[in-house]
């Protein structure tokens, strides 16, 4: 077997399987597990693959074909430009969250005091890819910056303190396995960020396979009406918040107009923002809490 025809054989598994952009994630897969890059693809087209590599590249396909997640298959998944690691326990990074990190740069880098530190809080952080991400862009930007995040999960708060050592920031960054909040209060953070579950809870079972069967029912359920941890966030945040501090979380297509009402009958919030996604439906909230 050649490279062309692995990559034909494991496009044909996923295709069988109904996996969309089946030849993508076939790439994806086989550039990979044999470590080549995607221009050996066409270039390198008729090299020989040894029988042990692409016994590995197809069983990986048959995974995918089961709707295994890639990003688990693969171990890692890029976000922000970013490569993480991840697996099973963990909510997969998804592009739709890149908003929210970029919202949260766009409102620490406005700072009129560009020499402070920026202390930031990730909750319910899986992977840390926000957080990460956001410390990284912090970073590039010249502005000093400190990261806490929390994770009740062993599993996927085992990853994040993977992929803070992947990014060399140990000495920047913090994992607390906690519900929500740190249980040590004290320290307040210029910036609160959240990617909570927040699916409602009947409506987890007709999610795609790849997220109803796979996916942490932890990182998803969002209690009845899917805003049960905006209520926890919202009520709570004001104890870690400095004044003016932002609490930025995002949220369902569907769930921007509740979490903006919650905001606004907490009573401690004001200057309120929004942003939508790259497909143009909103995802990001947030308010300020009154100095």
């Amino acid at each position: 077997m050649n490279l062309n025809s692995l990559l034909k054989a494991a496009t044909h598994i996923l295709r069988k399987a109904r996996i969309d952009d089946a030849r993508r994630e076939a790439s994806a897969l086989v550039t990979e597990l044999l470590d080549i890059d995607q221009l050996a693809l066409y270039t390198r087209s008729q090299q020989p693959v040894e029988p042990g590599q692409a016994d590995r590249a197809l069983n990986a396909a048959r995974l995918r074909a089961a709707h295994v997640p890639l990003a688990y298959i693969l171990g890692q998944t890029w976000f922000m430009n970013h490569r993480f690691k991840t697996g099973p326990g963990t909510l997969v990074p998804r592009p739709d969250s890149e908003v929210l990190v970029e919202s949260a740069l766009e409102a620490l880098l406005d700072s009129p005091a560009p020499d402070q530190m920026v202390r930031v809080l990730d909750v319910c952080a899986g992977t840390g890819c926000i957080g990460i991400s956001l410390l990284l862009g912090l970073i590039e930007h010249g502005r000093p910056a400190e990261l806490v995040l929390t994770e009740i999960d062993s599993a996927a708060a085992g990853f994040a303190r993977q992929n803070i050592k992947m990014h060399h920031l140990e000495a920047l960054a913090d994992l607390v396995q906690a519900d929500l909040f740190p249980t040590v209060k004290g320290l307040r953070y210029d910036l609160i960020v959240s990617n909570p579950p927040y699916i409602p809870s009947a409506d987890i079972a007709g999610l795609m396979p790849e997220v109803s069967s796979h996916e942490p029912k932890i990182a998803l359920d969002g209690g009845p009406d899917g805003l049960a941890f905006y209520r926890r966030l919202v009520a709570t945040a004001p104890d870690y918040l400095k004044p003016n501090g932002l609490l930025l979380v995002e949220h369902g297509f569907d769930q921007h107009q509740p979490v903006l009402d919650l905001f606004a009958r907490d009573g401690r919030y004001d200057r309120p923002l929004a942003r939508r996604d790259y497909g143009g439906q909103p995802r990001v909230t947030g308010s300020r809490l009154k100095s």
